[in-house]
């Protein structure tokens, strides 16, 4: 196990970005020159956004007078109509609160302009930066965290995504879990030595963990329109103050206190880190998006935001059992540390 609360990936605040190559460059060019005639007349470059897994396939367009444009390839869809869906919820609540991204239509009026097998998105430039813990940070975004939850709620009868329900969540990581360290001498050949071991050495941990989560919390839950993933990287906030949620793919029907939880251990990490006051950092949020701080609430929020790192701890595994698919394996530390770490925010 790492240290506790120390800096990693979602810790740096400002965005990085890097070279595209000649290839790239010019088929991102022509796509972008053949879809968006009104903007290209003001085109200056593009720059390739890193992201997590090194594989980013998100891409700055620098326009000059104007505001530069988010492209992004999206190459395997599930649902196209679900995801306009949510574009369509992005853009109304973009032109109330500007809380979510405003995306662009292309010259035949349609979000996604396709090439080949592969579809682009045009979405405007948010020029911020990541939510850096500071208690101004955390003011302006649990302040627009309210707002946001309360115009998503108006839209939840959309057809979206639905987040598997919390009890049938439990099942399948417990599942998940159980099939892995039952027989893992027959699954260690699918994994990488460093995480195998990794997985072996916080065996009890994980387990006991699972045991302690009280599954009481249901009953006390909403199930409304949210968002899945609220990290330090999803929020960006402006010079001005203004604040924007990014990654609209994580809009999905799911469970709110689950949401919070996540939200709260994510950005509770940062402030943290970031400040001197360490104690009864979940009731501050708590506080800060008007809701109750009570005992009670504390707890069921601890247990969602368990459930929810251990549902993420279990998708690298079967990643792994199943795909042999490593692309995630950088995050299961920061996953276990993660476990180890919410009794410290949700006390």
């Amino acid at each position: 196990m790492k240290e506790l609360f120390k800096s990693d990936y979602f810790s740096k605040s400002s965005p990085t970005y890097s070279q595209v190559e000649d290839k790239d460059y010019h088929i991102i060019k022509e796509i972008f020159k053949n879809y968006y005639t009104e903007y290209f007349d003001n085109f200056t470059e593009i720059n390739k956004i890193d992201s997590l897994d090194g594989n980013s396939k998100n891409y700055l367009i620098l326009l000059s007078n104007t505001k530069s444009i988010i492209f992004k390839n999206i190459s395997n869809i599930k649902d196209i109509d679900l995801l306009k869906n949510k574009i369509e919820v992005s853009n109304k609540i973009f032109n109330t609160t500007s809380l979510l991204p405003k995306f662009l239509l292309n010259d035949l009026g349609e979000y996604f302009s396709k090439d080949n097998n592969n579809f682009w998105l045009a979405s405007e430039f948010f020029d911020g930066r990541s939510f850096n813990g500071s208690m101004k940070h955390t003011d302006y975004t649990c302040k627009a965290l309210s707002r946001l939850l309360f115009n998503l709620k108006n839209h939840e009868k959309i057809n979206t995504d639905i987040e598997l329900d919390t009890h049938s969540t439990f099942i399948n990581v417990n599942t998940i879990l159980s099939s892995f360290y039952n027989n893992k001498l027959d699954f260690k050949s699918s994994f990488p030595l460093d995480i195998f071991n990794l997985l072996l050495e916080n065996k009890n941990f994980i387990l006991n963990t699972l045991s302690k989560i009280d599954l009481s919390f249901i009953s006390r839950d909403d199930f409304q329109l949210t968002h899945i993933d609220l990290h330090p990287h999803n929020v960006l906030i402006s010079k001005s103050n203004d604040v924007c949620f990014i990654d609209i793919d994580s809009l999905m029907l799911g469970s709110l206190k689950k949401s919070i939880g996540f939200m709260i251990y994510k950005m509770g990490r940062q402030f943290y880190i970031y400040n001197a006051k360490k104690n009864n950092i979940c009731r501050l949020f708590l506080q800060k998006l008007n809701l109750k701080d009570e005992d009670s609430i504390v707890s069921d929020l601890r247990s969602a935001t368990c459930l929810e790192i251990l549902r993420r701890i279990s998708i690298i595994i079967e990643c792994n059992m199943l795909k042999q698919d490593t692309r995630w394996n950088s995050m299961l530390g920061i996953q276990i540390n993660a476990l180890h770490e919410i009794p410290f925010i949700f006390n």
